[in-house]
């Protein structure tokens, strides 16, 4: 009988050569020191990638220059991957992909200058479709982290500008005893705005942020209503009025309020009463803005009733204000000696 001998030798070879070649393949080289097989056989899936990035076919495109760039660290098909992503919409990859280019390029001297080149005037092109934003973080302790997006930033990026897509972007940072602070910033595309991403510490004395837009003009125009009988021989009517103000002091009266003081004055024309009369009136307005859009006002002062026995009469008035459209606003009074309703525009 044929006694079998297995193959112990073959055996151990072809696993010493499919671990050889499996570690070969998994660490890419650069350019610099590629062997030659390497840097054939990432031409040749450069060349393929091309065909599809030329016939638009451009996932595959970006999957053929990535596994170029695997076998062999080449600027020129990394500039390709950028490319691929800029053609795909993926603008901020491809800008943080076009930085990475150019650094490794110009590490290389002379030889890849036109590479570098390129990807600094495509990288300003695809500037135009994304924004920036400057992270610092000076006096934070050591293990703070920064995180744009879904992006937790590496420390050699605090400082630098970092792309972002157009529009809101949240920023969160985190320090090593675990507290947290989150704010959110608006970049337009082709703009650049700086962000101090300290964690913010809690005032001792709450401060309430000043939420209203100051103007310098109150200009408005109310149906009037009064309040009071007039004199003793008019009755009480309802007209027309416009009134105009100006802000005093923006903000700070009272703490932890965002109120404001203005000035104003107007006149109304009483047409309806058996008297038709005319009130001037002056007063100080103390606004309480409860939100950007919304306040409530306290008006005391002083008005003159002319037309039916001129007298002078106290002006006392509590009322709202709400805007409905860029600066324009409805505004409702109610008191003495009248009550309004109408709508004021605030520049």
């Amino acid at each position: 009988m044929r006694r079998r001998t297995p193959k112990v030798g073959a055996l151990l070879l072809l696993a010493c050569l499919t671990l050889t070649a499996g570690a070969h393949a998994a660490d890419s080289s650069s350019v610099v020191e590629a062997s030659a097989e390497d840097k054939k056989a990432a031409g040749e899936l450069y060349t393929r990638a091309m065909e599809r990035f030329d016939d638009d076919d451009l996932e595959t495109a970006l999957k053929g220059f990535r596994e170029s760039y695997e076998r062999v660290k080449s600027p020129n098909s990394r500039f390709m991957i950028a490319r691929t992503l800029a053609r795909l919409g993926r603008n901020v990859e491809a800008y943080l992909e076009m930085e990475a280019v150019i650094s490794e390029a110009e590490t290389l001297g002379s030889k890849y200058a036109e590479t570098a080149s390129a990807a600094r005037a495509k990288q300003e092109e695809i500037r135009a479709r994304v924004g920036l934003v400057t992270i610092t973080l000076e006096g934070a302790p050591k293990g703070t982290t920064v995180q744009v997006g879904e992006e937790t930033l590496a420390p050699g990026r605090l400082g630098k500008p970092y792309p972002v897509l157009p529009g809101e972007t949240s920023i969160r940072t985190k320090g090593p005893t675990g507290k947290e602070d989150s704010r959110v910033v608006t970049v337009a595309a082709g703009e650049s705005t700086k962000v101090d991403a300290r964690i913010r510490e809690t005032p001792v004395e709450a401060v309430v942020e000043i939420s209203h837009d100051r103007y310098v003009l109150d200009v408005g125009v109310h149906a009037v209503g009064e309040s009071l009988q007039p004199s003793n021989s008019a009755t009480r009517g309802a007209g027309l009025g416009v009134r105009v103000g100006t802000e005093l002091l923006h903000g700070g009266l009272v703490l932890g309020i965002d109120d404001n003081i203005a000035l104003g004055g107007g006149a109304d024309w009483i047409g309806t009463s058996t008297e038709p009369h005319t009130w001037l009136h002056a007063s100080f307005e103390w606004g309480i803005w409860l939100a950007p859009r919304l306040s409530l006002m306290i008006e005391p002062g002083a008005g003159v009733m002319l037309g039916s026995g001129t007298h002078l009469r106290p002006v006392a008035r509590i009322g709202g204000r709400y805007r409905i459209w860029d600066r324009l606003h409805v505004v409702a009074r109610l008191g003495i000696p009248d009550a309004t309703l109408g709508v004021a525009y605030l520049r």
